[in-house]
């Protein structure tokens, strides 16, 4: 007489036989580590009065801790924004070795201070195209309010400044995560 199998048991003989590749097991220890990271980040960002999560969290990882340590960079690179990081960013910085985050919190701040500046220069531009066509119609004067976001031009602008923004905020984190990688390799 035939034995009958279940279809859970023909799947489980099957999955035996079956092996993960090495690219998909860095893969998935990469997404593991990632998913890590962002958890002790937020455990990071919400306990203000506990400065040792990260270096308590590489100590448990041991074997693991390089590729802990990178994806905590990178999940801190992420969330910084210019004119708009927390200084608890910082210090998760700090904690991965990087002593000094002036110049790179002084380059984001540069980013912020250009996309301000480009943002007024683009605004009066418009503005002032917008008057001179008005004031060719015979339409002048104060009361004419003028919505600049509005504006197709504002758009492009607003599109080209973001994209410019992406390059110069990519261009930091690299220079961050390279520093963070030296220190960890250097001896502490």
């Amino acid at each position: 007489m035939a034995e009958v199998k279940s279809t859970i048991e023909i799947a489980l003989e099957k999955a035996k036989t079956m092996e993960i590749s090495p690219d998909d097991r860095r893969r998935f220890k990469h997404e593991e580590m990632m998913s890590r990271a962002r958890h002790i980040f937020q455990d990071h960002m919400n306990n203000v009065h506990r400065s040792d999560i990260l270096r308590q969290a590489l100590k448990e990882s041991r074997e693991d801790a390089p590729l802990l340590r990178r994806c905590f960079t990178e999940v801190l690179s992420g969330a910084l924004e210019p004119g708009r990081s927390s200084a608890r960013i910082w210090e998760g910085f700090c904690e991965l070795g990087l002593s000094d985050t002036g110049p790179f919190e002084k380059a984001l701040n540069r980013i912020a201070e250009n996309e301000a500046r480009s943002r007024r220069e683009t605004a009066h531009l418009i503005k002032d195209r917008v008057r001179r066509s008005l004031a060719e119609t015979g339409i002048s004067g104060t009361a004419v309010d003028i919505h600049v976001e509005a504006s197709d031009q504002w758009k492009t602008s607003l599109s080209e400044r973001d994209k410019k923004r992406r390059v110069e905020l990519d261009a930091i984190c690299t220079k961050i995560a390279e520093a963070t990688e030296r220190c960890s390799s250097s001896p502490q």
